[in-house]
């Protein structure tokens, strides 16, 4: 999983933009949930900074951490509910 510090990532699926991203979103997390092939492919479209969360970390900021695994259902309910 990736949290966006700075720039922009845009998202495609099948070739197409279907969102852009920017600092403070996370993208990559349904890997680390179900962890089933990639649904979409990520693309700088600016310089960027990344954060990355490996499995390990990302299990435990859900553990240890209540607000960020909040903030991951609710990136995953926009997501859901913009479809």
């Amino acid at each position: 999983m990736y949290v966006v510090q700075s720039g922009a990532v845009e998202i495609l699926k099948a070739g197409a933009p279907v969102n852009t991203l920017g600092p403070g979103e996370i993208f990559g997390e349904l890997a680390l949930i179900d962890q089933s092939p990639r649904s979409a492919t990520a693309r700088a479209s600016s310089d960027c900074r990344l954060v990355a969360l490996n499995k390990q970390r990302f299990l435990f900021s859900i553990q240890h951490n209540p607000l960020f695994a909040l903030e991951v259902l609710r990136t995953l309910a926009r997501r859901l509910r913009a479809r």
